[in-house]
Protein backbone atom coordinates (compact mmCIF):
# COMPACT_ATOMS: atom_id res chain seq x y z
CA UNK A 1 0.00 0.00 0.00
CA UNK A 2 1.41 3.63 -1.28
CA UNK A 3 0.77 6.52 0.88
CA UNK A 4 -2.11 8.44 0.22
CA UNK A 5 -6.00 8.97 0.56
CA UNK A 6 -8.30 5.57 0.12
CA UNK A 7 -11.71 5.73 -1.66
CA UNK A 8 -13.22 5.59 2.25
CA UNK A 9 -11.33 9.21 2.31
CA UNK A 10 -8.70 7.84 5.11
CA UNK A 11 -4.93 8.86 4.80
CA UNK A 12 -2.67 5.94 4.84
CA UNK A 13 1.11 6.01 4.98
CA UNK A 14 1.22 2.68 3.72
CA UNK A 15 0.31 1.04 7.14
CA UNK A 16 -1.66 3.11 9.27
CA UNK A 17 -5.45 4.28 8.32
CA UNK A 18 -6.05 7.75 9.44
CA UNK A 19 -9.49 9.28 9.34
CA UNK A 20 -9.43 13.04 9.35
CA UNK A 21 -11.90 14.30 12.07
CA UNK A 22 -13.02 17.93 13.56
CA UNK A 23 -10.49 17.35 16.72
CA UNK A 24 -7.48 16.55 14.94
CA UNK A 25 -6.24 12.83 12.96
CA UNK A 26 -7.32 10.02 14.50
CA UNK A 27 -5.44 6.37 13.99
CA UNK A 28 -8.07 4.20 12.80
CA UNK A 29 -6.69 0.95 11.84
CA UNK A 30 -3.38 -0.50 10.53
CA UNK A 31 -2.70 -3.06 7.52
CA UNK A 32 -3.16 -6.63 9.78
CA UNK A 33 -1.71 -8.40 6.61
CA UNK A 34 1.46 -6.30 6.78
CA UNK A 35 4.42 -8.33 8.72
CA UNK A 36 6.36 -5.06 10.37
CA UNK A 37 7.24 -5.61 13.68
CA UNK A 38 7.54 -1.54 14.49
CA UNK A 39 5.77 1.49 13.62
CA UNK A 40 5.63 4.93 14.41
CA UNK A 41 2.18 6.48 14.92
CA UNK A 42 2.26 9.59 12.31
CA UNK A 43 3.43 13.03 13.69
CA UNK A 44 0.53 15.25 14.29
CA UNK A 45 -2.04 12.70 15.42
CA UNK A 46 -4.48 13.07 18.38
CA UNK A 47 -6.10 10.23 19.35
CA UNK A 48 -5.20 6.32 18.79
CA UNK A 49 -8.22 4.24 18.47
CA UNK A 50 -9.71 1.42 20.18
CA UNK A 51 -9.32 -0.97 17.58
CA UNK A 52 -6.47 0.44 15.70
CA UNK A 53 -4.08 -2.44 15.93
CA UNK A 54 -6.53 -5.08 16.51
CA UNK A 55 -5.19 -8.59 15.06
CA UNK A 56 -2.23 -7.68 14.08
CA UNK A 57 -0.16 -10.79 14.28
CA UNK A 58 3.65 -9.33 14.06
CA UNK A 59 3.31 -5.80 15.45
CA UNK A 60 6.08 -5.31 18.72
CA UNK A 61 6.92 -2.16 19.22
CA UNK A 62 4.74 1.18 18.32
CA UNK A 63 6.63 4.68 18.80
CA UNK A 64 3.55 7.26 20.16
CA UNK A 65 4.25 11.13 18.93
CA UNK A 66 3.98 14.22 21.59
CA UNK A 67 0.79 15.35 19.63
CA UNK A 68 -1.15 12.47 20.78
CA UNK A 69 -3.78 13.23 23.81
CA UNK A 70 -6.17 10.29 23.79
CA UNK A 71 -5.09 6.78 23.23
CA UNK A 72 -8.83 4.63 23.61
CA UNK A 73 -8.66 2.13 26.09
CA UNK A 74 -7.14 -1.36 24.63
CA UNK A 75 -5.78 0.06 21.73
CA UNK A 76 -2.19 -0.84 22.93
CA UNK A 77 -3.69 -4.38 23.71
CA UNK A 78 -3.28 -6.76 20.45
CA UNK A 79 -2.96 -10.01 19.76
CA UNK A 80 -5.10 -12.34 19.04
CA UNK A 81 -5.94 -13.52 23.76
CA UNK A 82 -4.66 -15.97 25.67
CA UNK A 83 -3.78 -18.91 22.83
CA UNK A 84 -1.96 -16.69 20.13
CA UNK A 85 2.02 -17.65 20.24
CA UNK A 86 1.85 -13.61 19.12
CA UNK A 87 2.61 -11.02 22.99
CA UNK A 88 1.49 -8.57 20.66
CA UNK A 89 3.13 -4.81 21.75
CA UNK A 90 5.79 -5.37 24.21
CA UNK A 91 7.32 -1.93 23.86
CA UNK A 92 5.80 1.65 23.40
CA UNK A 93 8.32 4.65 22.36
CA UNK A 94 6.80 7.36 23.65
CA UNK A 95 7.83 10.87 23.21
CA UNK A 96 9.18 12.59 25.92
CA UNK A 97 7.43 15.71 25.45
CA UNK A 98 3.91 14.15 25.34
CA UNK A 99 1.99 16.18 27.92
CA UNK A 100 -0.63 13.01 28.64
CA UNK A 101 1.11 10.32 28.90
CA UNK A 102 4.53 9.01 30.28
CA UNK A 103 6.13 5.66 31.28
CA UNK A 104 7.39 4.66 34.35
CA UNK A 105 8.19 0.98 35.53
CA UNK A 106 7.32 -0.82 32.64
CA UNK A 107 3.95 0.60 32.29
CA UNK A 108 2.49 3.48 30.19
CA UNK A 109 0.32 6.03 33.05
CA UNK A 110 -2.13 8.45 31.45
CA UNK A 111 -2.52 11.82 33.41
CA UNK A 112 -6.80 12.51 34.19
CA UNK A 113 -7.94 14.87 36.44
CA UNK A 114 -9.09 12.34 39.09
CA UNK A 115 -5.25 11.28 39.21
CA UNK A 116 -3.22 8.69 37.48
CA UNK A 117 -4.41 6.02 35.50
CA UNK A 118 -2.80 2.62 34.77
CA UNK A 119 -2.73 2.16 31.33
CA UNK A 120 -0.90 -0.29 29.76
CA UNK A 121 1.06 -2.94 32.06
CA UNK A 122 4.29 -4.35 29.84
CA UNK A 123 6.80 -6.53 32.26
CA UNK A 124 6.80 -9.94 32.82
CA UNK A 125 7.01 -10.32 36.27
CA UNK A 126 4.77 -13.35 38.16
CA UNK A 127 3.53 -10.28 40.44
CA UNK A 128 1.90 -7.23 39.63
CA UNK A 129 2.14 -4.87 42.16
CA UNK A 130 -0.30 -1.20 41.88
CA UNK A 131 1.60 1.30 42.79
CA UNK A 132 0.31 3.44 45.57
CA UNK A 133 -2.04 6.30 44.54
CA UNK A 134 -2.70 4.73 41.61
CA UNK A 135 -6.56 6.17 40.39
CA UNK A 136 -7.60 3.77 38.08
CA UNK A 137 -7.07 0.51 36.26
CA UNK A 138 -7.74 0.51 32.04
CA UNK A 139 -9.77 -1.95 30.73
CA UNK A 140 -6.97 -4.34 28.92
CA UNK A 141 -4.01 -3.00 30.51
CA UNK A 142 -2.91 -6.79 31.93
CA UNK A 143 -4.30 -8.05 28.25
CA UNK A 144 -1.53 -11.71 27.55
CA UNK A 145 0.14 -10.91 30.92
CA UNK A 146 1.10 -14.24 32.20
CA UNK A 147 0.46 -13.14 36.29
CA UNK A 148 -0.01 -14.99 38.97
CA UNK A 149 -0.81 -12.18 41.36
CA UNK A 150 -1.79 -8.92 41.29
CA UNK A 151 -1.32 -6.88 44.76
CA UNK A 152 -3.06 -3.61 45.20
CA UNK A 153 -1.87 -2.13 48.07
CA UNK A 154 -4.16 0.67 48.33
CA UNK A 155 -6.78 -1.88 49.48
CA UNK A 156 -4.42 -4.15 51.03
CA UNK A 157 -5.27 -6.98 48.38
CA UNK A 158 -3.42 -9.71 47.14
CA UNK A 159 -5.34 -11.11 44.04
CA UNK A 160 -4.47 -14.80 42.79
CA UNK A 161 -5.10 -15.93 39.32
CA UNK A 162 -5.06 -19.25 37.65
CA UNK A 163 -1.90 -18.78 35.42
CA UNK A 164 -1.43 -22.34 33.64
CA UNK A 165 -5.37 -21.53 32.20
CA UNK A 166 -5.09 -19.20 29.79
CA UNK A 167 -8.33 -18.47 28.71
CA UNK A 168 -9.50 -18.14 32.06
CA UNK A 169 -6.34 -16.21 32.89
CA UNK A 170 -7.46 -13.78 30.22
CA UNK A 171 -10.64 -13.29 31.18
CA UNK A 172 -10.02 -12.45 35.32
CA UNK A 173 -7.54 -10.23 34.30
CA UNK A 174 -9.70 -8.27 32.34
CA UNK A 175 -11.72 -7.79 35.62
CA UNK A 176 -8.88 -5.28 36.52
CA UNK A 177 -10.49 -2.02 36.29
CA UNK A 178 -13.91 -3.17 35.75
CA UNK A 179 -16.46 -0.50 36.24
CA UNK A 180 -14.66 1.76 37.35
CA UNK A 181 -13.24 -0.60 40.49
CA UNK A 182 -9.63 -1.44 40.48
CA UNK A 183 -10.90 -5.30 40.90
CA UNK A 184 -14.57 -6.19 40.08
CA UNK A 185 -14.24 -9.64 41.89
CA UNK A 186 -18.01 -10.46 39.97
CA UNK A 187 -16.37 -12.78 37.55
CA UNK A 188 -13.58 -13.55 39.66
CA UNK A 189 -16.37 -14.91 42.80
CA UNK A 190 -18.28 -17.02 39.94
CA UNK A 191 -15.06 -19.01 38.70
CA UNK A 192 -14.03 -20.15 41.94
CA UNK A 193 -16.94 -22.17 42.47
CA UNK A 194 -17.89 -23.60 38.41
CA UNK A 195 -17.05 -26.44 36.36
CA UNK A 196 -14.25 -28.65 38.23
CA UNK A 197 -11.81 -28.61 41.31
CA UNK A 198 -7.73 -28.07 41.49
CA UNK A 199 -5.64 -26.34 44.30
CA UNK A 200 -5.19 -22.67 42.20
CA UNK A 201 -9.12 -22.60 42.50
CA UNK A 202 -9.19 -23.89 46.44
CA UNK A 203 -6.77 -21.37 47.35
CA UNK A 204 -8.36 -18.88 45.57
CA UNK A 205 -11.47 -19.25 47.25
CA UNK A 206 -9.40 -19.38 50.53
CA UNK A 207 -7.73 -15.99 50.09
CA UNK A 208 -11.01 -14.46 49.96
CA UNK A 209 -12.45 -15.97 52.33
CA UNK A 210 -9.08 -14.58 54.67
CA UNK A 211 -9.27 -11.17 53.52
CA UNK A 212 -12.96 -9.97 51.97
CA UNK A 213 -12.53 -7.41 50.12
CA UNK A 214 -15.89 -6.37 48.35
CA UNK A 215 -17.26 -9.70 49.14
CA UNK A 216 -20.77 -10.53 50.26
CA UNK A 217 -21.82 -12.70 52.91
CA UNK A 218 -24.15 -14.91 51.11
CA UNK A 219 -21.13 -15.54 48.82
CA UNK A 220 -18.77 -16.07 51.58
CA UNK A 221 -21.21 -18.94 52.99
CA UNK A 222 -21.42 -20.21 48.96
CA UNK A 223 -17.64 -20.79 49.13
CA UNK A 224 -17.52 -22.77 52.57
CA UNK A 225 -20.38 -24.97 51.24
CA UNK A 226 -19.02 -25.83 48.16
CA UNK A 227 -16.05 -27.32 50.05
CA UNK A 228 -18.15 -28.61 52.86
CA UNK A 229 -20.09 -30.26 50.25
CA UNK A 230 -18.25 -31.72 47.77
CA UNK A 231 -15.26 -33.52 50.46
CA UNK A 232 -14.42 -36.25 48.15
CA UNK A 233 -13.27 -33.79 45.29
CA UNK A 234 -11.63 -31.24 47.44
CA UNK A 235 -9.50 -34.21 48.85
CA UNK A 236 -8.91 -35.56 44.92
CA UNK A 237 -7.61 -32.35 43.87
CA UNK A 238 -5.42 -31.92 47.13
CA UNK A 239 -4.42 -35.50 46.24
CA UNK A 240 -3.45 -34.63 42.49
CA UNK A 241 -1.89 -31.73 43.07
CA UNK A 242 0.17 -32.75 46.66
CA UNK A 243 -1.03 -29.53 47.79
CA UNK A 244 -0.66 -29.45 51.44
CA UNK A 245 -0.43 -25.89 51.00
CA UNK A 246 -4.31 -25.80 50.17
CA UNK A 247 -4.95 -28.35 53.30
CA UNK A 248 -3.26 -26.31 55.50
CA UNK A 249 -5.49 -22.77 53.81
CA UNK A 250 -8.59 -24.99 54.40
CA UNK A 251 -7.80 -25.91 57.57
CA UNK A 252 -7.35 -22.10 58.52
CA UNK A 253 -10.42 -21.04 57.12
CA UNK A 254 -12.36 -23.46 59.45
CA UNK A 255 -12.91 -25.92 56.23
CA UNK A 256 -11.57 -28.79 57.75
CA UNK A 257 -13.92 -29.43 60.79
CA UNK A 258 -14.91 -32.04 62.84
CA UNK A 259 -17.43 -34.01 60.87
CA UNK A 260 -15.41 -34.07 57.44
CA UNK A 261 -11.88 -34.36 58.88
CA UNK A 262 -12.63 -38.14 59.08
CA UNK A 263 -13.37 -38.21 55.14
CA UNK A 264 -10.00 -36.73 54.43
CA UNK A 265 -8.12 -38.79 56.60
CA UNK A 266 -9.31 -41.81 54.76
CA UNK A 267 -9.25 -40.69 51.18
CA UNK A 268 -5.37 -39.28 52.29
CA UNK A 269 -4.76 -43.15 53.51
CA UNK A 270 -5.98 -44.85 50.46
CA UNK A 271 -4.11 -42.77 48.21
CA UNK A 272 -1.00 -43.53 50.59
CA UNK A 273 -0.30 -39.74 50.88
CA UNK A 274 1.81 -40.24 53.90
CA UNK A 275 2.07 -35.96 54.19
CA UNK A 276 -1.70 -35.34 53.79
CA UNK A 277 -2.37 -38.32 55.69
CA UNK A 278 -0.35 -36.79 58.75
CA UNK A 279 -1.17 -33.50 58.68
CA UNK A 280 -4.95 -34.06 58.84
CA UNK A 281 -4.61 -36.62 61.41
CA UNK A 282 -2.29 -33.81 63.82
CA UNK A 283 -5.48 -31.39 63.20
CA UNK A 284 -8.14 -33.87 64.00
CA UNK A 285 -5.99 -34.69 67.04
CA UNK A 286 -5.46 -30.88 68.20
CA UNK A 287 -8.67 -29.71 67.03
CA UNK A 288 -11.29 -32.25 67.61
CA UNK A 289 -10.32 -34.71 70.15
CA UNK A 290 -13.27 -36.40 71.80
CA UNK A 291 -13.92 -35.84 75.29
CA UNK A 292 -16.13 -38.69 77.79
CA UNK A 293 -18.87 -37.49 79.75
CA UNK A 294 -16.50 -35.92 82.28
CA UNK A 295 -15.17 -33.54 79.70
CA UNK A 296 -11.74 -35.67 79.67
CA UNK A 297 -9.76 -37.59 76.73
CA UNK A 298 -8.90 -40.83 76.93
CA UNK A 299 -5.14 -39.86 77.08
CA UNK A 300 -5.83 -37.63 80.49
CA UNK A 301 -6.94 -40.51 82.28
CA UNK A 302 -3.01 -42.36 82.08
CA UNK A 303 -1.38 -42.54 84.84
Amino acid sequence: MTEGYTEDGLYTDGYGYYADLPEGRTLASVDMEDDREAYDVAEGTVRIAADAFDNTEWLKTVGIPSSVTVIEEGALSNGRGWADPYKGIETILLSPENRVYFIKGDCLWEKTENGLKLFRYLAEDNEAVIPQGTAAIARKAFFNRKLSFVRIPDEDARIRFPKKHGFYLENLLSCLGKNGLMYDFSDYDHFITTDYFNCTKLMMLTDRLSAPLRLEDETAEGFRQHVLSHVKETAEAIIREDGIETLEALADCGLVTAENADEFIELFNKAGKTALLSYAMNYKNEHFRQTDAFGFTDDEWEI
